[in-house]
């Protein structure tokens, strides 16, 4: 299986303003839910919505915050000093969701624009790492393998769940092609097939047609790719799949 050890697990980003029945569908099929936590989108009745079904449903819960304006996929990235007080005040509404029905924050992944400036960014990916540390001891952080945000958590003895994206395009570098761009989204019978090709070789073909590692432990699906329930549950039917024995 693409020489991982252990199955991969399928995360969603959720609460960005879908609807709950695609929520609810969503959190059925993947492990890990990334809940929007009122930055990009999100408020307090979609995160206790999102959290309270994820409890239901034995769903990792996770916290993901992002940047106002433009729904997080845009704009100048933030300073060290903008990005930690973003982290304070965003991380904690999912968290004390959390806490109210008696679990723990499993994880933390970064949205959009902002998640792209910290992959890029050591000194960001320094102060995420440090916030993570100091304010959410135990707490996952999922990010792209190699970059930055993997760096800076190994050397905060954070731990770190590497993401690949199943409806996203890729350049042979790894990074993402940017949204708008040709290539930039997959739709569902092509990342099915990406899927499976990973689960075989553990690869992907990038935009240019050439073969692109992927050290992932888990693959994301995003709520507002055309067909996400579909594509989830198909993605969770193969993964399982491939983890009998």
């Amino acid at each position: 299986m693409g020489g991982t050890h252990v199955k991969p697990l399928l995360n969603c980003d959720l609460g960005e303003g879908e609807p709950r029945e695609r929520t609810h569908g969503l959190l059925r099929a993947v492990h890990l839910a990334n809940i929007a936590c009122g930055g990009h989108a999100g408020d307090e009745d979609s995160i206790g919505f999102c959290v309270a079904t994820a409890l239901e449903l034995r769903i990792g819960i996770g916290a993901h915050p992002g940047l106002p304006g433009g729904f997080g996929r845009a704009g100048a990235a933030p300073s060290a000093a903008e990005l930690e007080a973003l982290l304070l005040v965003q991380i904690p509404r999912v968290e004390a969701a959390a806490r109210r029905h008696g679990i723990r924050l499993h994880h933390v992944k970064l949205h959009g624009a902002l998640y792209h400036a910290v992959e890029q960014d050591p000194a960001l990916a320094a102060v995420t790492a440090s916030v993570l540390a100091r304010q959410h001891p135990g707490t996952v952080w999922v990010g792209q393998p190699g970059r930055a945000a993997e760096q800076a958590a190994r050397q905060a003895g954070i731990g770190f769940l590497p993401e690949g994206f199943l409806d996203r395009g890729y350049h042979p570098d790894g990074r993402l092609v940017p949204r708008g761009a040709e290539g930039a989204l997959l739709e569902p019978p092509a990342a099915l097939e990406r899927l499976d090709g990973w689960l075989s070789a553990g690869s992907v073909k990038a935009a240019d047609g050439t073969e692109l590692r992927l050290p992932v432990a888990t693959w994301c699906v995003h709520a507002d790719t055309p067909g996400s329930v579909e594509l989830a549950q198909a993605a969770r039917r193969l993964l399982d799949a491939a983890g009998r024995p």
